[in-house]
């Protein structure tokens, strides 16, 4: 028996920054070997931090809408889109997007599960693991990612904390007093 050529999901982009509330979007690109007709794609993430919105298929794929082949089940944290490429692919191409919202604050993966098909046109599942998933970072109330930079050093000649530390929320970075530290610091 002749082993079955590979096939692989690939989530795009790789790594993400987001806010709690706000929305983003991820691309599942599809790798063939050889022609591959349908794709049954289960997409897992953690459902604490992360709720999928919706899904659309790129161009040229039919929906296959049926009980059990599409769901978006954002209680356990997978999305189930299954379609079908008439005539199959070869190569490369871009199978669907999903939308999500960040919840919560935290790091979170989404990333093809073990369940996903990729069906020849045999109907045997080529499917031979995950190429890539996305992490997700969300950043916390008050972590715009500004830095203050201190202006002195205290008085009694005590340590001073992180140089570099997020500002609060809403507050803007002032350069006020950073040549000052500079020139003080690095004797300039």
């Amino acid at each position: 028996m002749t082993p079955l050529a590979l096939a692989s999901l690939l989530l795009i982009p790789q790594s993400i920054t987001a806010a709690p509330q706000q929305t983003f979007t991820i691309s599942i690109e599809a790798f063939a070997a050889s022609s591959t007709g349908t794709i049954e794609a289960h997409i897992a993430f953690d459902p604490k931090l992360l709720a999928a919105e919706r899904v659309s298929l790129a161009p040229g794929w039919i929906e296959v809408n049926e009980p059990g082949y599409k769901s978006l089940d954002t209680k356990n944290g997978v999305v189930v889109e299954t379609a079908g490429y008439p005539g199959g692919f070869t190569g490369t191409t871009t199978f669907a997007s999903i939308t999500f919202l960040a919840k919560a604050a935290g790091n979170a993966t989404i990333a093809p599960a073990g369940d996903t098909l990729m069906l020849n046109a045999k109907n045997e599942n080529e499917f031979g693991g995950n190429a890539g998933g996305t992490l997700v970072t969300i950043r916390g109330a008050g972590k715009s990612g500004i830095f203050t930079i201190p202006t002195a050093a205290p008085a009694n000649g005590a340590a001073v904390g992180p140089l570099f530390a997020p500002e609060p929320a809403g507050a803007a970075f002032a350069p006020r007093g950073l040549i000052s530290w500079l020139k003080a610091h690095l004797h300039l």
